[in-house]
């Protein structure tokens, strides 16, 4: 299915922004929207949320990161074509009188040397900002002491291409903290596939001034090491995350497993290309995986079919979820997903424990043109899925950009209307979606490990709660939390039991609390086996076992 990206130069009405802060009056209406939320069969999706118009005006925004107080920084392109565009700018947008529409614009970084600018992440004081395609380089800045300090460029990956036309150059960017490495992070740069539906061996070249350099196989994601020393930022290790992805572009890591997160877009439709040949995906890496074994998804030759929803092949790792028409309404489609973000914490039950995808649609279609492009909530409970917005939304062009703070969802229209050229400029549009609902949510995404040897103190962790003062938690050795063990009055999300528990499966959930008590969070169990004994022996060599035949045959 189509992603964004093909099309040609005017100069922007932000060409000459000064490095500074200046005011604008926005056509927007405060509290107006130009789309309605869907309501699903789960809930009343329109009174449990808020919509505004966060922006407007803006050419072509993509790529959005949260600063420290609580304004965005977003990418905005140089010219009157996005594909041809050769320079963009970095731009904050705050909300200084909290009514849900910025009223502040600072250039942070302007004419940067790389057009069609379509992804930006941040990593503590760091932020990368690529564009897409040869010639549209990596670039590192280092952002300052306040949120209005304009940037300082402290690095440049370059990835050079070889001769000939590449279908899905280089566009998406995911980050994370190297887990246990201070100051170090884990940048995701995506290779997409060089055709529609052939594998190819065609490689890149990666260079920089920052010390990372290596090649990168087409079909691929890589992870590269970056280290921020302060004053200076370094780069090293290259390492094949996946392989097997058509266009992977959209990354967020778990906020509590820490496991990846992404989109990758099917393949098109062999007669018609308005009709794909292969279903979108939604896929994960587990975070032990990450960075440590290269995992296979299959393209070209194992996916799943559109509509008949069918396996093909079956090789390869298999996705979390294959987006189809919805039933039984079939003219619901959800096609070409952009990007993908964790719901923010704060947002009512029943819509925080999931991801919100952006389905782009018809390339450069919008409207009731675009009957393809909503943007789609996956609840990880079960898989499920619906629009949260509805496609064929008047007004709306394509929901690519996604940004997810703790309780607000920022999300990016780059062209209302649809298209990428002369007669689409300075058209884009932001929304913040937040809660309606003033109840506490539950918790959510409960961990702790799968098996405790006794003798060792359980630990479990959850995600935070926006507005919890305290958290209760509940545990007992049967699901139905009869003879209930309850702690009060925990600060953290964290617990840590202040010494072994007994041997047994236990069953676990906790309560926000502030005033008030939320719901029950999903439960989570744990099993906690003899530190001795015959069965605790037994099956510590059966796990042994297991591990070292799985080693041998690796």
């Amino acid at each position: 299915m189509p992603t964004i990206f093909a099309g040609r130069t005017r100069p922007s009405r932000w060409a000459h922004l000064s490095l500074g802060t200046f005011l604008f009056l926005f056509w927007a209406l405060p509290v107006g929207a130009q789309f309605t939320l869907r309501d699903s069969s789960r809930a009343d999706v329109g009174s449990n949320f808020t919509v505004t118009t966060f922006a407007t005006g803006l050419n072509w925004p993509l790529g959005m990161v949260a600063l420290d107080d609580g304004s965005i920084l977003v990418t905005i392109v140089e010219g009157t074509s996005f594909f041809s565009s050769t320079a963009g700018h970095l731009v904050r947008l705050a909300d200084t009188d909290s009514n849900g529409v910025a009223d502040t614009r600072d250039t942070l970084a302007a004419n940067i040397p790389a057009g069609k600018l379509s992804a930006l992440v941040r990593g503590g004081n760091l932020l990368f900002v690529t564009g897409q395609g040869s010639g549209h380089p990596i670039l590192v800045y280092r952002l300052g002491t306040n949120a209005t300090d304009a940037l300082t460029l402290q690095g440049t990956i370059t990835i050079t291409y070889p001769s000939g036309s590449w279908y899905h150059p280089h566009s998406g960017l995911g980050i994370r903290a190297t887990p246990n490495v201070s100051n170090s992070y884990d940048l995701l740069i995506s290779a997409g596939s060089d055709s529609n539906a052939t594998e190819s061996t065609r490689t890149l070249t990666v260079s920089s001034d920052i010390g990372l350099s290596g090649t990168m196989e087409d079909e691929s994601v890589y992870l590269a090491k970056i280290v921020d020393n302060g004053t200076s930022v370094s780069g090293s290790t290259l390492f094949q995350a996946a392989e097997g992805l058509r266009n992977a572009t959209g990354f967020d890591f778990h906020p509590i497993t820490g496991d990846l997160y992404f989109q990758d877009n099917g393949i098109d439709g062999l007669v018609d290309a308005n009709e794909p040949h292969s279903a979108d995906e939604l896929n994960v890496i587990p975070v032990d995986s990450v960075g440590t074994v290269t995992m296979d998804f299959g393209f070209a030759g194992s996916y799943t079919a559109y509509r008949v929803d069918t396996l093909v092949s079956g090789t390869g790792t298999q996705p979390l979820v294959a987006f189809q028409p919805l039933q039984p309404d079939t003219t619901v489609q959800l096609e070409g997903p952009q990007d993908v973000k964790f719901a923010p914490a704060g947002f009512p039950d029943d819509f925080n424990y999931g991801v919100f995808v952006g389905m782009h649609g018809k390339f450069s279609a919008g409207g009731a043109s675009n009957e393809e492009n909503p943007l789609v909530y996956v609840d990880l409970r079960d898989t499920t899925y619906f629009p949260f917005v509805d496609q064929t939304e008047t007004g709306v062009g394509h929901l690519d950009g996604l940004l997810a703070t703790d309780d607000e969802l920022f999300v990016a229209d780059i062209s209302p209307d649809g298209g990428f050229g002369a007669g689409d400029t300075d058209e884009g549009v932001i929304y913040r979606i937040v809660s309606a609902v003033t109840t506490l949510p539950a918790p959510r995404f409960l961990a702790s490990d799968a098996i405790i040897t006794g003798g060792v103190s359980p630990a479990l962790d959850w995600d935070d709660v926006p507005g919890a003062s305290t958290y209760t938690l509940n545990y007992a050795d049967n699901s139905s939390f009869s003879s209930v063990i309850t702690v009060t009055g925990l600060t953290s999300s964290q617990y840590t039991f202040a010494g072994p528990i007994d041997d047994g499966t236990w069953y676990w959930r906790v309560y926000a609390v502030n005033g008030t008590t939320s719901a029950a969070s999903p439960s989570a169990s744990f099993l906690v086996i003899p530190l001795f004994g015959v069965w605790g022996l037994a099956l510590l060599v059966t796990l042994m076992s297991t591990v070292l035949w799985r080693h041998r045959l690796v």
